[in-house]
């Protein structure tokens, strides 16, 4: 057994290496050996029956981040990386060079040795260190370009190859280079789109806060010229119209500003120290890819030329030896220490008050200003609340594929894990933009949460979609004309609310007919009730719950106000849901006396929410809406109103006409209550108590079985034992998880881990 022991200096190390070659007595012939046969493996691995090759040496060189290291140096290390993917087509040419020129023999293969060596030479620095070090390499060459040298000095001593060895290069050695060159070609160019659409999505929000401060600025100099005419107008009351409509929009504009800088912070400080470390860490694991791939190559093409050329077999093994120490990370460390140092984090964006309006960097919390940020939040939160969902699920997915590449990275044999890091480059960039515009949607909740506290409070925000003009419509806000086919303005979809577009965020959060967008079966039966209560009893003036429903428009206010009364009728004011002061409202006359269906109660029944009724047995009930088949009826006791199970009671025969005519007259506050019964009936929840009887179109539950224990690993999972049984909230979508809730704890899990049983 010979011993080679090679020393290998590299800047602020020495590193020794040895290793143990056989005699050339042990050497395997495997001329017939194929690409296709080879893996990712270590070099010992390819004559692995007869135990002849050396196994290389394990890595020891601390880990370098180019996120860490270099901030942001993207361009140079684009260019590094890019220097290095058109260095292997110096590598390809040699190796086919090299098969054309095998059978000339040692003449010409000592000439085409001295050409690369001249070659590397001109290429050294670049490839080592890039093309603009900070600190230049001297006579240092980088761990690559180093075994680069190792092999040509070898190759120099190979002039007796034998020519069949030229086909085995150039099918394997050739081939396979250009086809990492190609893949690794490929994912920088993926690398660079991403860096540029990075690099734009920041620039853009700097472009937005450019156009905000030039907005604020032009909205000053509004408020000061409207300030100016208004000291020297006729019309007092319009001037003073003008200069507070200025004044609002330039706090909205003040507004917009501030959070802009906000966003553009968050944003800057994202960029430099997450995105562009992030994409910097992925082209340095591009880089030792790919350094990788190519010391399979040199070592594959070394193993050829030793089994090839047994009097060869010492010059060949040092370059073996030489490819082995070629660790990927020394390329990056010595590429970190000549271009590292030399950057300043760019200074934090601070407010600049107008030259015409000076003002301090304080959010305006006034009342027009608390609407404008309030339907902002609103904005902000809904898009917020469906964006985390959709993170957490590519996070979820991105942590599956690292996974994934580790286990290539470790085990080659199962297969190809190229399109696992293109998918899983593809998934971050996914992420790293939603990312960002989460982080801007939570800077904008924080900061008006902040200046205002909670705008949610005692608020009903409208539900506006946009909307075309086909006849001129008073906007509900501004009180001008909306007018036209190109979508001018918007309506809410509860209450009918019209304004112009650019009142949308002005409009104060006060929509009457939130509540009845949408009625379930029962509360359609309370509505019914409610409207069996008030037939024939509104008066001209009466503000009813159908009136809300289906007809109100931008100018109900003012019909309300204007109607004719019922003389004599009670009257009431009330507060107008758009803030424009009060309105009265007719209570309806004395209702007439009429004929009414009653029932016993057979058993005692306790409401589990304000829509149901508690009845007691022996209770009369007076029936208001009869069952319909659902199972519920609804009744009223002594001013009390709501649901109970139908089969508690028993209906009594109907009253005679007599009996009827010697009722007495319901008095008007009765009218009264059950006139504002239907407010509260409307805003009812739905039912969450057992159901008595069941209803209608009901939902079957599903139920699953845990097959085995699972622990939760973030706080939107769900822990679960083996055995438990647990209510389906939502099956698996395709990515593998399913939403469940065990004692009243929601959260994922894994779909895999359970299945399905009879609920």
């Amino acid at each position: 057994m010979d011993l080679l022991d090679y020393t290998r200096t590299s800047p602020g190390s020495a590193v020794r290496y040895t290793a143990a070659f056989p005699t050339p007595s042990r050497i395997v012939h495997t001329s017939s050996f194929r690409m296709a046969d080879w893996d990712e493996a270590e070099a010992a691995d390819l004559a692995q029956p007869t135990s002849s090759m050396p196994s290389m040496p394990s890595y020891n060189e601390p880990r370098t981040s180019f996120g860490a290291e270099l901030k942001d140096a993207f361009k140079p290390t684009d260019a590094w990386v890019a220097q290095n993917n058109a260095f292997l087509t110096d590598i390809r040419e040699f190796y086919k060079e090299r098969c054309a020129i095998e059978k000339e023999y040692s003449q010409k293969l000592s000439v085409l040795s001295k050409k690369y060596f001249e070659r590397k030479a001109k290429k050294a620095s670049v490839v080592s260190v890039g093309e603009e070090p900070r600190v230049t390499p001297g006579s240092l060459e980088s761990a690559t370009m180093t075994t680069w040298t190792n092999i040509l000095g070898e190759v120099e001593n190979l002039a007796r190859e034998r020519g069949r060895l030229s086909e085995e290069l150039s099918l394997q050695i050739a081939e396979g280079l250009k086809g990492v060159q190609l893949k690794s070609e490929d994912m920088r160019k993926k690398h660079v789109t991403f860096a540029e659409k990075l690099l734009e999505d920041r620039d853009k929000i700097y472009s937005d806060l450019k156009k905000a401060k030039a907005k604020y600025d032009e909205c000053c100099q509004s408020v000061e010229s409207a300030r100016r005419k208004q000291e020297t107008a006729t019309d007092s009351a319009k001037a003073q119209k003008h200069f507070h409509q200025y004044s609002l929009d330039m706090n909205n504009a003040k507004n917009t500003y501030i959070i802009a800088i906000r966003v553009a912070n968050a944003a800057k400080q994202k960029y430099f120290h997450g995105d562009v470390p992030l994409v910097l860490d992925s082209m340095q694991n591009l880089s030792e890819a790919r350094t990788r791939k190519v010391n399979e190559l040199f070592t594959l093409a070394a193993t050829l030329e030793i089994a090839c050329y047994d009097r060869s077999k010492f010059h060949l093994e040092n370059t073996v030896a030489a490819v082995a120490r070629n660790d990927p990370v020394l390329d990056s460390t010595m590429f970190v220490k000549h271009n590292a140092g030399g950057w300043l984090e760019p200074a934090e964006f601070a407010f600049q008050p107008s030259p015409i309006w000076h003002d301090s960097d304080a959010i305006d919390t006034s009342d027009a200003s608390k609407v404008y940020l309030r339907n902002l939040v609103g904005k902000s939160r809904g898009e917020l609340r469906d964006m985390n969902a959709t993170v957490e699920a590519k996070k979820r997915e991105i942590e599956g594929l690292k996974n994934l590449r580790d286990a290539y990275t470790k085990t080659p044999s199962l297969g190809n894990g190229d399109e696992v890091a293109a998918n899983l480059l593809e998934s971050q960039r996914a992420v790293t933009i939603l990312d960002s515009r989460r982080l801007a949607l939570q800077i904008e909740l924080d900061t008006v949460h902040a200046a205002v506290g909670d705008l949610d409070l005692n608020s009903a925000p409208h539900d506006f979609k946009s909307a075309s003009f086909t006849i001129p419509t008073t906007c509900g806000f501004c009180q001008g004309t909306i007018w036209g086919l190109a979508k001018q303005g918007f309506v809410c979809r509860a209450c009918g609310f019209a304004c112009h577009a650019k009142c949308e965020m002005k409009v104060p959060a006060s929509c009457p007919g939130q509540v009845v967008q949408k009625t379930s079966k029962k509360d359609k039966r309370k509505s019914k009730a409610a409207g069996a209560v008030s037939d024939g009893e509104e008066g001209p003036g009466t503000l009813s719950r159908t009136s809300t429903q289906s007809s109100v428009t931008n100018s109900v206010y003012s019909n309300i106000v204007n109607a004719a009364r019922t003389p004599g009728s009670p009257r009431r004011e009330i507060a107008s849901p758009f803030g424009i002061g009060s309105i009265e409202r007719s209570l309806p006359p004395a209702a007439t006396s009429k004929q009414v269906q009653t029932a016993r109660v057979n058993f005692a029944w306790q409401a589990n929410d304000e829509t149901e009724l508690s009845v007691n047995e022996g209770d009369e009930v007076e029936v208001v809406v009869a069952d319909d088949g659902s199972g519920w009826m609804t009744g009223r006791i002594g001013g009390r109103e709501g649901v109970v199970p139908a089969s508690y009671v028993t209906l009594n025969p109907p009253p005679s006409p007599a009996a009827a005519a010697a009722a007495p007259a319901s008095t008007p506050g009765a009218a009264h209550s059950r006139t504002l019964s239907i407010s509260s009936m409307a805003s009812s929840l739905k039912k969450k108590g057992p159901a008595v009887a069941p209803k209608r179109g009901a939902k079957r539950l599903k139920y699953v079985k845990a097959l085995y224990d699972y622990e939760a690993q973030t706080e939107v999972e769900l822990s679960i034992r083996e055995g438990d049984v647990i209510l389906l909230v939502k099956e698996d979508q395709g990515d593998g998880w399913a939403e469940g809730e065990i004692g009243g704890v929601q959260g994922s899990f894994p779909a895999n881990y359970v299945e399905a049983v009879d609920g």
